[in-house]
Parts: C-alpha cells; sequence; structure tokens
C-alpha cells in the first residue's frame, strides 16, 4: 500500500522538476554553472583543486532553492569577467541572453 501511495507522489515531484527546469532560459544544471564560476575564479578546469572545491561547497552552503535564479546569477557573474577579456557582446545582458554562451562543463559535465 505504501508504494501505491509513494509513486504518485515520486513522479509528481519529477514531473515539477522537470518542468521547472525546462521553463528556464538558462540551460544545464545549477551545479555545473556554479562549478563553471569557481573554475573561472581558480584559473583551473581542475575539479578537484582546493579552490575549486571551497569555492563549490560555499556555494553550495549558500544557495538559493531555485535553480533558474542560480544559473541567472552564475551566467551573469561570467559574463561580468567574460566582458573583461572578450569583446565578444557588448554588454553583460547581451552575454546573458546568448544562448550560445554555455562553459563546456555546463554542456558536457566535468571531463567531458
Amino acid at each position: 500500500m505504501r508504494l501505491a501511495v509513494a509513486l504518485p507522489v515520486v513522479i509528481a515531484i519529477a514531473a515539477a522538476t522537470a518542468v521547472r527546469a525546462s521553463a528556464c532560459e538558462i540551460p544545464g544544471y545549477a551545479e555545473r554553472w556554479a562549478l563553471a564560476s569557481c573554475f573561472y575564479q581558480h584559473e583551473t578546469d581542475d575539479e578537484l583543486h582546493p579552490g575549486v572545491l571551497e569555492c563549490f561547497d560555499a556555494w553550495r552552503s549558500s544557495r538559493s532553492n531555485d535553480d533558474c535564479v542560480e544559473k541567472h546569477v552564475l551566467k551573469t557573474r561570467l559574463c561580468e569577467n567574460r566582458l573583461r577579456w572578450s569583446d565578444d557582446h557588448d554588454s553583460v545582458a547581451e552575454c546573458v541572453a546568448d544562448d550560445t554562451f554555455v562553459p563546456d562543463v555546463v554542456k558536457h559535465g566535468v571531463g567531458g
């Protein structure tokens, strides 16, 4: 009987999560955007770098429950940094709106 009650709840939660993720204009997982931000901050793509680990742990402990908000904040931060060394966007807003600006770790995961 418990399974009969629990299964629909699990399915509803999974469906709600999928809808919430697909409703966000920024693709990927918030965790991967956080990792990309930490990689940039520590100038490495080594997920085991002590600074990256510390950065990611700090993000996890302070993040909001809204993945879309988190992705927007993280992509904005990356775009602000990108504009310092690249002229492929005229503004942070243009960079954030650019669907092609998605770091490799966001697209493919670690080691991808």
